[in-house]
């Protein structure tokens, strides 16, 4: 049989300087993007805040589409039947 399950873990506080993140290296980019729509909104850019929510949203689509959704379309049956 196969089976899928997804599991997550409560991430703890930084406090030290030597802590390290949770996040993997890979959805990083969509922390900055948040980061910069702050940035540009602090600025008073609001084209470039704009185009940064854009991008963060987008990484959070592909963030749940490969962490959340990812329930298999199928499930087929590999035993053989002998009779």
């Amino acid at each position: 049989y196969r089976i899928y399950f997804n599991a997550w873990t409560q991430p703890s506080r930084l406090s030290a300087h030597d802590d390290q993140l949770v996040i993997p290296d890979s959805w990083i980019n969509v922390l900055y993007a948040k980061a910069r729509y702050y940035m540009w909104q602090f600025k008073e850019s609001p084209q470039q805040a704009a185009f940064a929510m854009q991008e963060y949203e987008e990484g959070l689509k592909k963030m749940r589409r490969s962490l959340i959704e990812s329930t298999p379309d199928y499930i087929s049956d590999d035993r053989l039947r002998y009779i």
